[in-house]
């Protein structure tokens, strides 16, 4: 297996990016690409272990820390995007690198692939970008509101005009992400909704590249991603040819325990996308990859993987 680090210039003009690809070894045929986008407040190598599982099986995993993220963002402006459109920043940099890997990997078949807030951006991507790709992979996705997502923007442009767009503030995290933890009895870490492993969790808690307050900005790209993908006529724009694979926990919260990944998986089948499928996995939380039993997960990603190769 080969592991790079790489950087390339954002779509932006301003950022430069950090990403990782996990590679099969030279001598080993390349069977398929998966291009990865990850979620808010983490980094592309917490899929390490994602992507020497693939790389073990001949497909190449690679993924860019997002604007405002890892090693993407500027000194001293961890969690802040742009001053505005870092949400457009998002799909046009995943777009970018796409078409630049696939030509470096012409005829190998190539996977799109979103986790959390990285599924939001590769919904909004396949509407934006509508690509013969060979599919796409949300995990950890879920449905939003409109109407939620629209009093979410309103309190974010409140919030920017007290602490400006890099600043954080603690009522509109806690409006984001405070209710998470709702199902879980006596968590013991603000972030237990992500994992039902404490140590996975305490982890995660320690990175401090991981779990930041998010910018306003930042809050309000996440928000303006969902607003989009909500919108019927949008996910109308979606290639109907291309295969959707959708997984999460039955435990994780951003899903609405299920509910949302099916509302997400019903819409897709309504503006005519032939192949949708949905896994959810019980006693798992929001990182399903991570969670204890990720080997059987990480095995039936493959599985679909291969069967539309």
């Amino acid at each position: 297996m080969i592991v790079r680090d790489f950087t390339r210039p954002s779509t932006d003009g301003i950022h430069i990016l950090h990403g990782k690809e996990w590679l099969p070894d030279e001598n080993v045929q390349i069977r398929a690409v998966l291009q990865l986008a990850h979620g808010i407040a983490e980094y592309i190598a917490r899929y390490d272990s994602l992507g020497q599982y693939l790389a073990g099986k001949g497909v190449a995993l690679i993924g860019l820390d997002h604007i405002g993220h890892g090693g993407s963002a500027r000194e001293g402006l961890l969690g802040f995007t742009a001053d505005r459109d870092g949400w457009l920043t998002f799909v046009r940099d995943a777009e970018a690198l796409r078409a630049d890997t696939a030509k470096r990997f012409e005829g190998v078949p190539y996977f799109m692939m979103g986790h959390s807030m990285g599924s939001f951006v590769m919904r909004v991507w396949s509407a934006m970008y509508p690509t013969d790709i060979a599919g796409l992979i949300l995990c950890g996705t879920g449905t939003i509101p409109g109407i939620v997502a629209k009093v979410g923007l309103a309190v974010c442009g409140m919030q920017a005009k007290k602490v400006g767009l890099k600043g954080s503030s603690a009522s509109l995290k806690k409006l984001m992400f405070g209710p998470y933890n709702k199902r879980i009895e006596n968590p013991k870490s603000p972030n237990a909704w992500i994992n039902s492993d404490d140590a996975a969790v305490a982890a995660y808690d320690a990175d401090p590249l991981c779990g930041f307050d998010p910018s306003i900005a930042l809050c309000g790209d996440l928000l303006n991603l969902v607003v989009y993908m909500g919108k019927k006529q949008n996910a109308a724009k979606m290639p109907r040819e291309v295969p959707v694979y959708l997984f999460a926990g039955e435990e994780d919260p951003v899903g609405d325990y299920g509910k949302g990944v099916n509302t997400a998986a019903e819409m897709f089948r309504k503006v005519g996308v032939k192949d949708v499928q949905v896994k959810l996995w019980p006693k798992m939380r929001h990182e399903v990859l991570n969670e204890p039993g990720n080997m059987a997960v990480m095995d039936e990603l493959f599985a679909w993987v291969e069967s539309k190769i």
